[in-house]
């Protein structure tokens, strides 16, 4: 596949409410995941590519509030 410079999944409204859906259709299977893997009360956590940040607020609620959460992403077109 070519670069051109265009970002293959679309942002904007359209692109958070995609990630919406994605977010309440797999919520159980991720929390399950997080929980699983020692997410609990008191945790760091960082979502490296979080995203609408739909994950990292899940991940807010779970670690409450004497845990913290970072979520980063970049949502920069840049051509390869």
């Amino acid at each position: 596949m070519a670069a051109t410079g265009d970002y293959i999944i679309s942002g904007g409204s359209e692109g958070k409410a995609r990630l919406n859906i994605l977010s309440a259709i797999l919520q159980d299977p991720t929390r399950a995941l997080l929980e699983a893997n020692g997410l609990t009360t008191g945790t760091f956590f960082l979502d490296a590519g979080c995203g609408g940040g739909n994950v990292a607020r899940m991940a807010a609620a779970i670690a409450g509030s004497t845990g913290r959460v970072t979520g980063v992403v970049r949502s920069v077109r840049q051509e390869l």
